[in-house]
């Protein structure tokens, strides 16, 4: 297992956490990346969203090397 990452914070203090290995995209481009993971044939998991930015689980390592290329900013 990686190390716990922080990807996002809020102004009431909640945190958006995930594993080392997830990937942050911004919120509003959540319907492209499942539209691209589907085209793809990407087995994305969407972990949740806080202010503005998704996180994003791809357990293949393959996978994931693609869909960070394409969507991390």
């Amino acid at each position: 297992m990686s190390d716990r990452k922080e990807f996002a914070h809020d102004a009431s203090g909640y945190v958006l956490m995930g594993d080392s290995r997830d990937i942050a995209v911004l919120k509003s481009k959540r319907q492209q990346v499942y539209e691209w993971a589907g085209a793809n044939k990407i087995t994305a998991e969407f972990l949740g969203t806080l202010g503005g930015t998704d996180v994003w689980r791809v357990k293949d390592a393959q996978q994931r090397a693609w869909f960070t290329l394409r969507w991390q900013s």
